[in-house]
C-alpha cells in the first residue's frame, strides 16, 4: 500500500502487524530512512500516525482488560 501512495492504509496495516509482532516496526524504520532521503517526511508522519492509531485501537482495550497478560507479550517478545 505504501508503494501505491496509500499511506494511511499502509499505516493501519503496519499498526495491526505491530499489534501481533514487533517486526513491522522495523519496516517502518526503513521507511523513515527513505522519507528522510527523499524529503517526504510528511508522508512518513501520516503513515506513522496511522500505525500508532491502529496499534492503540487494538492494544488499549486488551491492556485495560488484562494488563498482566498484555505485559507478558512484551516481556517475551
Amino acid at each position: 500500500f505504501f508503494a501505491r501512495d496509500k499511506v494511511l492504509l499502509a499505516g493501519v496495516c503496519f499498526g495491526l502487524g505491530a499489534a501481533t509482532k514487533l517486526y513491522p516496526l522495523l519496516i517502518l524504520g526503513a521507511i523513515l530512512v527513505l522519507a528522510l532521503r527523499t524529503g517526504k517526511l510528511r508522508t512518513f508522519l501520516v503513515t506513522a500516525g496511522a500505525t500508532l492509531a491502529a496499534w492503540l485501537a487494538v492494544n488499549l482495550p486488551i491492556a485495560a482488560i488484562n494488563p498482566s497478560g498484555w505485559g507478558y507479550f512484551f516481556a517475551f517478545t
